[in-house]
Formats: structure tokens, C-alpha cells, sequence
């Protein structure tokens, strides 16, 4: 039986509706309730909130470690008289200090991710991870934080880490906010048709640099994006993100992205450079070419962050179970 979640959801119609209802929100927070803590969590805790899951640092806790050598200053209440009694020298316990990791989830709402041929939107799905992963969080009374990523770096919003369900309703707020279409003015060039640029670029080198800075040291980092705009020259900054943070990359797809249809003549528009395009899907040779370089694509995509040692898990915009697709990587603290 289905458990409904108490959510003051302001539906809207069209195009200015929210990417998640009230209903979808209670089908996420049953999934949310089916994902566990799975090993893999490497990283030294730092955060400085404090919480109920054991990690590996050395402090006032409950989980013992081990007994050493009385220091000036010790609490002399933690003084283990049995092993003093056997041994020459006062010890006292230590213990593993209990806290709470902070988990932060960037979310891709820019310009390539408003686009879908089949059930719902990129960006409708990036919304379903976020907003499952939020609830994943709460759940698990971990600080949350949040990059929420638009049209460019300019309009990004960051979310600072919190536990307070008021900064949980803001986050979710933008995040399943409603997303229109890039509109811009069509020109006439040759023999296509290229929209006027617009600031669409999104310096991908800054992002995942706040991401780091912004984050205490060993933080379960969600990127949750198509990644298209990211390549080999945001190699070292992904490498220096990981080695201070644990990361794992959602990449959300369409299946039209993957294979073309016989679909005849199609136009697509590029979403960073706002041309047109049209191809010939009746074309076996076509649908071949457009099959191969998406693989190729996909793949080094998946080989980019795979290389740098960051899971890659990719999301198609038809999955509707979740649960299964996404880990929560925190039993090894």
C-alpha cells in the first residue's frame, strides 16, 4: 500500500506547470524508501554536522575504537580500568565520533536538457533523480546542498548544506520548478536556418570548482546533467573533485539521442548553438551514422569520469523506477 506524503504542490497547466506533481512526489518518496546504503563510501568524514552514522575519525561517540595511553586533558570518566589494572600505564577508550555526511546534488536545467521525444522532458527526469535523492537524504538525516544549473553559469543557484526542511522546500522548489524552452530569434544562413546565439554555455571548469570549495571534505557529490559542454579539458578538475569528495554521474538520456527512427524527414535544433539541422531518417546509412556516433559519444562521456574512478550510471527519460538504478553509498564511512 502506497504511503501519500503531505505536500503543498501549487499545480499549474501547460506550459508553466511544475516538472513534479504531488503524485509523482508520493511515487518518489515510496522509491525513496526502497533504496538502501550500499559499501563504497572511501572518503574521511569532515563535516561539521553532527548526526547518528559512524565514521572512521576519532572522537566522542558511542562506537568504541580502541584503548591508548592516558594524555593531559583526557576525560578521566573514559579511563579503561580493566586494561590499567593489566597493564603499567593508565589508557583511557577512544571512540569513532558520529556524524553526519552532507549530500549535495547538482541538477541540470539548462538549455540541452529540455528535450525529450518520449514520456517526459531530460530535465523532468533530472528533477525525478533530485527530488528522490532529496527525500533519500532526509531519510537518512543527511545535510543536503544543492547546484541547480540553467541556461548559463550566470543563473546558477547554489543551496548551502542544511538539514532544516525549510531549505529542503526551496531546493525542491527550483528544482522541479517549471522549465520553458530557450526562445530566441530565427535568422536565415545559406541553407539552415541558425537561431541568434544566446549565452547558453555553462563554464563546466567553475561548476565543479564551487561543487569542491563549497563542500566539506568528503561529501557524497550526485551529478545529475546530460554533460553535454563537459570533454578531456575538464579532465584534471574532475580528478581534483573526486579526490576530495565521493562522486557519482547520472547521466540522463533520451532514447532518440540513442537511435533514429524511420521517422522521414526530421529537424533538430542544437541546443548550444541554436542551429537547425535536418536529417533523412529514411535512410538506412543515416540512421547507421547517427547510431554510431551516439554510442561513441555516450562512450566518452562514460569513459571520462569512469577514468577518474566516478561511477557512471546512465538514466534513459522512460525509466520510472528509480529505486533499483540509484546507490547510496554510505555503510563504509
Amino acid at each position: 500500500m502506497k504511503t501519500k506524503v503531505n505536500l503543498k504542490v501549487d499545480i499549474k497547466v501547460g506550459i508553466e506547470a511544475s516538472l513534479i506533481d504531488s503524485d509523482e512526489y508520493n511515487e518518489l518518496a515510496n522509491q525513496a524508501k526502497q533504496i538502501k546504503p550500499t559499501g563504497g563510501y572511501g572518503h574521511r568524514l569532515e563535516s561539521h554536522f553532527s548526526g547518528t552514522l559512524p565514521t572512521r575519525k576519532i572522537g566522542s561517540g558511542m562506537d568504541y575504537a580502541e584503548s591508548r595511553v592516558y594524555q593531559a586533558g583526557d576525560d578521566p570518566r573514559f579511563i579503561n580500568w580493566r586494561l590499567t589494572a593489566r597493564s603499567k600505564e593508565t589508557l583511557v577508550k577512544t571512540f569513532h565520533t558520529e556524524s553526519s555526511p552532507t549530500m549535495c546534488l547538482l541538477m541540470d536545467r539548462g538549455a540541452t536538457m529540455r528535450f525529450g521525444t518520449r514520456k517526459r522532458l531530460k530535465v523532468t527526469q533530472a528533477a525525478r533523480v533530485a527530488t528522490l535523492l532529496s527525500l533519500v537524504a532526509r531519510q537518512n538525516r543527511l545535510a543536503l546542498s544543492g547546484l541547480i544549473l540553467e541556461d548559463n553559469s550566470n543563473s546558477n543557484q547554489w543551496f548551502p548544506s542544511s538539514k532544516n526542511d525549510q531549505a529542503f522546500n526551496s531546493l525542491f522548489d527550483v528544482v522541479s520548478g517549471a522549465c520553458l524552452p530557450v526562445v530566441s530569434n530565427a535568422v536565415k544562413v545559406a541553407n539552415k536556418t541558425t537561431n541568434k546565439p544566446t549565452d547558453q554555455s555553462q563554464n563546466w571548469q567553475l561548476v565543479l570548482r564551487n561543487l569542491s570549495d563549497k563542500n566539506p571534505a568528503g561529501s557524497l557529490i550526485y551529478l545529475v546533467s546530460d554533460f553535454l559542454g563537459l570533454g578531456a579539458k575538464h579532465q584534471s578538475t574532475l580528478e581534483a573533485l573526486q579526490a576530495q569528495h565521493h562522486v557519482i554521474a547520472i547521466h540522463i538520456a533520451d532514447v532518440a539521442e540513442q537511435s533514429l527512427a524511420n521517422n522521414g524527414t526530421l529537424r533538430f535544433k542544437d541546443a548550444l548553438s541554436n542551429t537547425l539541422y535536418q536529417v533523412e531518417s529514411g535512410s538506412n546509412k543515416q540512421r547507421e551514422k547517427f547510431q554510431s556516433r551516439a554510442k561513441n559519444h555516450q562512450q566518452s562521456i562514460k569513459q571520462l569520469f569512469e577514468d577518474r574512478g566516478i561511477p557512471f550510471i546512465s538514466v534513459l527519460t522512460t525509466d520510472d523506477n528509480l529505486a533499483p538504478i540509484i546507490p547510496l553509498p554510505l555503510e563504509a564511512l
